[in-house]
């Protein structure tokens, strides 16, 4: 699922890892699209996603896919956040097949510190340290919260919020963060709170760069390193070894 802050973007953002990714690991790769805020608002983007997965679900071999060796969601940024939450709810709602795996990178989905369980909390500090943040800071994120209107206690936003009891039956996560993102935290937060409930989690962090720096500064040591890491982490997601 494409970023764009939940209010802009399309599918064709992500046909730079769609297409390499489908051609190295033999794979069908959906990109949909989905309505916006704020003409559309929460929930209206996330359940339009959830009708895209459970058609991918259906037809799956009608798209050339074999789901019984993996079955994986993702998206990033805004589109990271619909991946969690999809996934989560296919857990809690028995999707068949079910999904193996979920990629989340520059996820974000703690909008205000009270989204945050208690116990991490006090983790929740970038949202107040990099407040000017390049790309995405303080002001534009409050311009798309108030365009998407999230309710904050809803697991279709806050995949943490409330815990469920089978949580531990989620799939493995890879989850890739940025380390002057205004929405560090976010994935940060998140991949504690997966581990802590016993979820396989992969967690990537690149310090000192801001969110989306892989797109503006593609050249940079870093940003190469981001895009290996996409397919090592897919090759994990999957339990399938590649040759560098």
């Amino acid at each position: 699922f494409h970023p764009g802050g939940f209010f802009l973007g399309s599918p064709a953002k992500l046909t730079m890892y769609a297409r390499p990714l489908a051609q190295l690991f033999n794979a069908s790769v959906l990109c949909p699209s989905y309505r916006f805020a704020p003409e559309y608002p929460f929930p209206t983007g996330v359940e339009d996603a959830w009708v895209t997965l459970q058609w991918a679900a259906n037809h799956a071999s009608e798209l050339g896919a074999s789901p019984t060796q993996g079955f994986l969601v993702g998206g990033i940024s805004s589109g990271a956040n619909f991946a969690v939450a999809l996934t989560r709810r296919a857990v809690e709602t028995g999707l068949q097949p079910p999904i193996t795996g979920t990629w989340a990178p520059i996820f974000m989905g703690f909008n205000e510190k009270s989204a945050v369980p208690d116990e991490y909390k006090q983790l929740f500090t970038s949202h107040e340290q990099h407040l000017d943040a390049l790309v995405i800071d303080e002001g534009k994120a409050a311009t798309m919260w108030e365009y998407y209107k999230p309710n904050i206690t809803s697991p279709l936003f806050n995949p943490l919020a409330p815990l469920f009891n089978d949580i531990d039956t989620m799939p493995k996560m890879f989850l890739q963060v940025a380390g002057q993102d205004l929405f560090r935290d976010d994935g940060l937060i998140l991949a504690y709170g997966l581990r802590d409930q016993g979820v396989d989690v992969k967690l990537e962090v690149y310090p000192g760069v801001c969110h989306s720096f892989w797109v503006f500064a593609p050249r940079l040591t870093v940003s190469k390193m981001f895009v290996k890491d996409i397919v090592e982490g897919y090759a994990w997601l999957l339990g399938v070894n590649i040759e560098d």
